[in-house]
């Protein structure tokens, strides 16, 4: 079964706990962010948190993604 995956432009307060919910189902969840420090807080949470200012660099950060 392929793996699904969600991507949140802006991981703020709402995709913290859709996020949450869907990693306890399976789901692999990254994020975006411009703070490291909340960066490193996502990744705590076990989303894998990716800087908004290295995502413009060309990175390819949409490989896999089922939702946005």
């Amino acid at each position: 079964m392929p793996e699904n995956k969600l991507l949140c432009l802006g991981h703020g307060y709402t995709a913290h706990f859709l996020s949450a919910r869907l990693r306890a189902r399976g789901w692999r969840v990254s994020g975006t962010t411009r703070s490291p420090e909340k960066a490193a807080r996502l990744a705590k949470d076990g989303v894998e948190a990716l800087l908004w200012n290295s995502i413009l660099s060309g990175a390819s950060w949409l490989d896999g993604v089922d939702a946005v």
